[in-house]
Formats: structure tokens, sequence, C-alpha cells
């Protein structure tokens, strides 16, 4: 899905269903706290996370907006303030960054369901 797509589905739901992607070990990931895809499409995030087209799931964090920013379909890019894994407390951006992300050279994602 790209950007636009996710975010409308994750408005039309909050509060009545959850929105998940999969963690690397494929353990659900809950996202919370959607960036308006206007603003993150003027983050220039490709030239930041030094990807010209990244695969869809692919992870950055932006460290001066503390956003967790993952590419979607058609180079577009969803980003989240919070995320919670099965099973776990709840995590900010930053947070989910340093204890999780920052572990590994390179994280993709699974799709959004």
């Amino acid at each position: 899905m790209t950007s636009y797509e996710i975010d409308r589905k994750f408005r039309a739901f909050v509060g009545y269903i959850d929105i998940y992607c999969k963690w690397i070990d494929g353990t659900l990931l809950k996202l919370h706290d959607i960036i308006d895809p206007e603003l993150v499409a003027t983050l220039k995030l490709n030239q930041l996370s030094n990807c010209e087209e990244p695969e869809p799931g692919f992870a950055f964090y932006h460290k001066k907006r503390r956003i967790l920013c993952i590419s979607c379909a058609n180079n577009t890019w969803s980003a989240f303030n919070g995320f919670t894994l099965k099973g776990r407390k709840r995590y900010t951006a930053l947070q989910f960054n340093n204890g999780f992300i920052s572990k590994h050279e390179k994280v993709i994602l699974g799709s959004i369901s």
C-alpha cells in the first residue's frame, strides 16, 4: 500500500481495529500515532536514508523529528510516533529505535494489515 492508503486505513479504523505490521521475527507490531503523509513527503527521506528507492518495509529513524519512517509502495513513506510489540509495553519511536532498530544493520518490516 502507499502511505496515503495506510493513512486512510489508520484514520478510518483507529479506536476500533488495531493496525499492525510484522517485525523481523514475525511478531506483530502495533502502530500508533501516524504522521500526516503530506508532512512526511516534505522530509526528503530517500536522501536522508541513503536509499534512492528503498523496498517497502524499510525502516528509518528520523532523529530531528523523532519519528520512525517506513517506506511504502510507489516510493512513499509513512511515519509513526509509537509502537507496541506483542506482549510488550508501548514504545515511543526513539525508544523503539534504541531498543530494536539500532541493533540491526537494515530493517525491513512486513506488510501492514
